[in-house]
């Protein structure tokens, strides 16, 4: 999604990620249980310092693609509500045999903040260096975005939210979330859903390229699996983006299809969806690695819809 592209940009938009999940774990040992969880190096994770990783079930497949966040005395799990829905119950299946707490964040609210004028906005209320590369607040934390210095997610306590977001210009609740939606695509990030948990390993996700997933930590749940994948190079597909025009809403897990000649085929699946009032649209598919540039592609059911694949801010090149 090409800025320019967009019809309704907002000047500022500040408002809660409702459909987000924000998850504390505390105890002693809430590094380590993580560590055997997850696949990105927890044990190593700086106070302040953050990451994405993955949580996969035995054969390698993902629950969920969280964000993880080190907040000093506790660990904040950031993810998609519907799929939190999912994977929170497996991560919590042994916590009683570990010092560790597993539970919803009730003191603290996410605050999206997205605009041409959101990084003004963070550095007049929290500095020049929070503004530039996010970090610790006092009370919380702001997450920046490389290369898209239009937006922050900050992890405020909830008797500071309500006046940050009455402080806004403006905001649309159910446009400020699809517009981050929007931003999460060209960014490269993919999240799943409940549609489509259980169904891809996290190099399909392109977790690998963005720092997800350490080859070189002991075990954890799925471990084996990902390591084939990387070491016999058995992976072949990848999220890649999409753009175009569509008639109607999109749905996650539904089907992409490619034209063969005066045909039409399956060709991946979606994850990620955002759609303007015009019709223009942004997808994240799991297609193959290879995917032609050149094909022509439109979803499954919208027979008048039309996508080009379209560039990612990163390589999918072996690093």
């Amino acid at each position: 999604m090409e800025l320019d592209k967009l019809c309704t940009f907002p000047d500022l938009w500040v408002g809660n990620l409702a459909s987000w999940s924000l998850t504390r774990l505390s105890g002693d040992e809430r590094h380590n249980y993580l560590q055997g969880q997850f696949t990105a190096e927890v044990t190593g994770l700086a106070k302040g310092a953050q990451t994405l990783s993955g949580h996969c079930d035995p054969t390698g497949k993902l629950w969920s693609i969280v964000r993880l966040i080190n907040a000093g005395d506790w660990l904040w799990l950031l993810q998609p509500q519907s799929t939190a829905d999912v994977e929170l119950p497996e991560l919590k299946k042994y916590s009683v045999f570990s010092k560790v707490t597993i539970e919803s964040e009730a003191d603290y609210q996410l605050i999206a903040v997205v605009g041409k004028q959101a990084k003004a906005f963070i550095e007049q209320r929290f500095g020049n260096t929070i503004a530039s590369q996010g970090g610790l607040l006092d009370e919380g934390y702001c997450l920046s975005y490389a290369n898209q210095p239009m937006r922050y997610l900050l992890i405020v306590p909830n008797n500071k939210a309500n006046s940050l977001i009455d402080q806004a210009i403006g905001s649309d609740q159910n446009a400020l979330l699809q517009l981050w939606q929007g931003l999460d695509i060209i960014a490269g990030y993919p999240s799943l859903s409940a549609a489509t948990a259980g169904q891809f390993i996290p190099q399909a996700l392109n977790l690998h390229q963005l720092d997800a997933i350490s080859f070189t930590k002991g075990c954890y749940t799925g471990q084996e699996i990902v390591a084939r994948a990387k070491y016999r190079g058995t992976n072949k597909r990848a999220a890649l983006r999409f753009v175009g025009q569509s008639s109607a809403a999109i749905e996650s897990g539904q089907d992409l299809e490619m034209q063969l000649g005066d045909n039409w085929r399956r060709c991946g699946t979606i994850i990620n969806s955002f759609r303007q009032p015009d019709g223009y649209t942004e997808i994240l598919a799991v297609v193959r690695a290879d995917s032609d540039t050149q094909n022509h592609y439109r979803l499954h059911g919208q027979s008048d819809s039309q996508l080009t694949l379209a560039h990612l801010p990163y390589s999918l090149e072996t690093q």
